[in-house]
C-alpha cells in the first residue's frame, strides 16, 4: 500500500467538502452578528409529541465523523512536518500528543452506535486503494487501545532489577526503561491516505443526506418551520470586499 498511500498523502489539504446551495449549513459559531433564521431538525421541538427526526440526525452524526476524520489529516499533516529530520531532536511530547489524537479520530467513526452512519471495514476496502487494507486498519484501533490505555504507558516499558557485584552480591535496586519508538513517516502517510478516501467517502453521503433532508422540508410551510425549535447561529462580522455591494437592509451576511 505504500505507493499508493503515498500519493494519496499529497492530498492531505482537503477541501471542506458540505457545501451546497440548499444545505442551510451555518457557520461555526464565532463572535459576530447573531443570526435566527436557522431550525434545529436534530432536537425534538418543545411539547409532548416532539420527535427526534432521524434523517438530522444522521446527517447531524455523518457531519461527526467526517469533520474526525478531517482531524486525522490534520494531525498527520502536522506529524510529517514534526517528523523530518532536523538538527534538533524530535518533540517527542508533539508527536506522541498528535498520533494518540489521530488514531483516537479514525477510530471513533468505526464505533458509533448508529448503524446507518457507523464505517465499517467493507467501507475500507471500497476506497479503492491497493495494498493491505484491512491490515492497516486493525493495526490502527490496536494501536488506538495501546496510547489510550488506562493502565499501561504507551510510551516506555520499565522494569526492576537486583544489581550485583563482580562477586555476585546484591548492591542495590535498578530501575531500567526501553522507550517506544516513535511512529515513522511513512505510517502517517498510510493513516493520512486511508482516512482521506474514507473522508471523500463521506462527504458523498453526507451530500445524498442533505439533499434527502432538503426535499422532505423544503416545501413545509412557515408554520411548520415555526414549530421547530430555534438555533442561535453567530456569524462573522460582514467586511466588504472590493468587488462586493454592501447587504441590503434587513440582510444577514454570511
Amino acid at each position: 500500500m505504500s505507493d499508493e498511500c503515498m500519493r494519496e498523502s499529497e492530498r492531505l489539504h482537503a477541501q471542506d467538502p458540505i457545501s451546497s446551495p440548499q444545505s442551510g449549513r451555518h457557520p461555526e459559531p464565532r463572535p459576530g452578528k447573531p443570526d435566527h433564521a436557522k431550525r434545529s431538525l436534530e432536537q425534538p421541538a418543545p411539547g409532548p409529541s416532539a420527535a427526534v427526526r432521524p434523517g438530522a440526525v444522521t446527517l447531524v452524526n455523518l457531519s461527526a465523523a467526517h469533520e474526525d476524520l478531517q482531524t486525522v489529516l490534520h494531525c498527520c499533516e502536522k506529524l510529517v512536518s514534526a517528523l523530518e529530520p532536523t538538527a534538533d531532536p524530535p518533540d517527542n511530547l508533539l508527536i506522541e500528543a498528535l498520533w494518540t489524537t489521530a488514531l483516537i479520530s479514525y477510530a471513533r467513526p468505526f464505533s458509533s452506535s448508529d448503524k446507518d452512519t457507523c464505517l465499517t471495514p467493507e467501507d475500507v476496502t471500497g476506497t479503492g486503494l491497493k495494498g493491505e487494507l484491512l491490515d492497516w486498519h486493525n493495526v490502527l484501533l490496536k494501536l488506538r487501545e495501546h496510547y489510550t490505555s488506562t493502565h499501561k504507558n504507551p510510551r516506555e516499558l520499565f522494569s526492576a532489577g537486583v544489581s550485583q557485584n563482580p562477586e555476585g552480591a546484591a548492591i542495590g535496586i535498578a530501575i531500567t526503561g526501553a522507550r517506544q519508538p516513535l511512529v515513522e513517516d511513512l505510517a502517517v502517510r498510510q493513516t493520512g491516505a486511508v482516512a482521506l478516501a474514507l473522508s471523500d467517502m463521506l462527504n458523498d453521503r453526507i451530500t445524498a443526506q442533505l439533499g434527502k433532508l432538503f426535499d422532505e422540508w423544503k416545501n413545509k410551510s412557515k408554520a411548520d418551520l415555526d414549530l421547530l425549535p430555534r438555533l442561535e447561529v453567530l456569524v462573522p462580522d460582514w467586511q466588504p470586499g472590493p468587488d462586493t455591494a454592501p447587504p441590503a437592509s434587513g440582510d444577514t451576511p454570511s
